[in-house]
């Protein structure tokens, strides 16, 4: 007897490839992305990226990853993932990245603070300077006599006026140009009048030594 029966050759299943989200990384800051996924196809997918990614941040072709700490800024650009299975077949979807700087963010230490006017202050830091790219650098217009360490923000010197609780602001400036500024109240009191109180009572006899 003799059977016949038939072999169905199917189509492999498709590589498809499916945009998750754009990608903004920080300049400094380790970074772990994976902004397109693929699913399907036969045998093993690896996976390729174009065009070159910023300095800083690679690519695993093997398991379609963006990782790294970015040194290099970067315009929002389109990037294209293609991903290929082991006989071939090929997907493809974009996606945008950008590399930023991080922000610069300026926070009060100390509202209010209250000096003596000729009196030598003990150096404060009433704002304070964080993020950006380092080094910061601070500055300020303050009252005669007081000055500002530009490399850490400490106001120190002895003020020769006096003046209300006044806003004052620090400007904090990084080494790429970001700034940013928050501001403290300064009042500077007129030192206490000098007086000579007499405690101890005198008592004298004319023409007695």
């Amino acid at each position: 007897n003799v059977s016949n029966f038939y072999i169905n050759v199917a189509e492999p299943v498709a590589v498809t490839t499916t945009f998750a989200y754009n990608v903004t990384a920080t300049i400094g800051q380790s970074n772990t992305f994976y902004p397109v996924s693929a699913s399907g196809g036969y045998g093993t997918l690896s996976f390729a990226i174009t065009p070159s990614l910023p300095t800083g941040l690679t690519f695993n072709t093997a398991f379609n990853r963006i990782s790294g700490v970015p040194s290099q800024l970067k315009a929002n650009t389109q990037y294209k993932i293609t991903a290929t299975d082991s006989i071939g077949q090929s997907s493809n979807t974009n996606f945008y990245l950008e590399v930023i700087n991080p922000p610069l963010t300026a926070t009060t230490n100390t509202a209010n603070v209250t000096i003596t006017q000729y009196v030598a202050v003990t150096p404060f830091k009433p704002v304070n300077g964080s993020g950006g790219i380092t080094p910061l650098s601070y500055s300020a217009t303050l009252p005669t006599g007081l000055n500002i360490y530009s490399a850490n923000g400490y106001i120190y010197g002895t003020p020769t006026v006096t003046q209300g609780n006044t806003s004052t602001t620090i400007t904090i400036t990084d080494s790429v140009g970001q700034t940013t500024s928050n501001t403290f109240n300064l009042r500077i009191t007129a030192p206490l009048p000098l007086s000579v109180a007499n405690t101890t009572p005198l008592n004298a006899t004319y023409g007695v030594a």
